[in-house]
């Protein structure tokens, strides 16, 4: 039986990834290098940082520290610019924590970008969360979903992760946990490492509550 979840933030409780890309954009464009939005999709969940460095190596740029962290920063800026919009999920979030089911986030986002999520759509529901600025080596690695199970003081056994990204899956899954994707951003053919692939939330939450979530009586 379920009895806690991991959610990632961007693309599975935030409409947040082409104000990823924007930013990004933005902040290289002095650069000139041009970010392809399906491969960033296909890359989502890495550490910011680590994405910075590749993105900058496979340009063949080299930068100074100071000069990668002026980049971030800008990056965060521009992101912060931009509205938030969310899955309007709150119903399934509520029903689930009267089932008693514990929830957290998994994320790469900052935690800045978190904190500005759960203040404004989901401050009644998650235990906690877990970010990018609390990882060393984000997704694909498992420490991110390693510290949301050690927070949640929880048995790998009894949790389940909602993920929508090829990284996530992959962090998920070397975490030793079970792994269900919805196509808010790629197509099944890219989530086929998760347990179940699911076109949208409304009929991720349906089999959830019909087979994985048993009502307390």
């Amino acid at each position: 039986m379920i009895k806690n979840i991991i959610f990632d933030m961007d693309g599975v409780l935030i409409k947040s990834m082409k104000n990823h890309v924007y930013s990004w954009k933005k902040a290289l464009k002095d650069h000139k290098i041009n970010i392809n939005e399906e491969e960033f999709y296909l890359n989502e969940g890495a550490n910011y940082r680590l994405y910075l460095s590749r993105i900058l190596k496979e340009n063949n740029i080299r930068l100074t520290k100071k000069g990668k962290q002026k980049i971030i920063d800008e990056k965060t800026k521009l992101f912060k610019e931009r509205k938030l919009e969310e899955y309007k999920i709150q119903k399934y979030l509520k029903k689930l924590k009267e089932q008693n089911i514990k929830l957290i986030i998994a994320t790469g986002a900052r935690n800045s970008v978190v904190k500005e999520a759960l203040k404004l759509y989901f401050k009644d529901y998650f235990n906690d969360f877990v970010c990018g600025d609390d990882i060393y080596r984000g997704k694909p690695f498992p420490e991110t979903y390693n510290k949301a199970i050690k927070k949640l003081k929880a048995k790998k056994e009894e949790t389940l992760v909602i993920e929508n990204a090829p990284l996530g899956i992959e962090s998920a899954k070397r975490a030793g946990l079970k792994v269900y994707a919805i196509e808010t951003t790629l197509p099944k053919k890219y989530l086929k490492e998760a347990d179940k692939v699911f076109k949208n939330h409304k009929e991720l939450f349906e089999y959830l509550f019909s087979h994985d979530i048993v009502p307390q009586s």
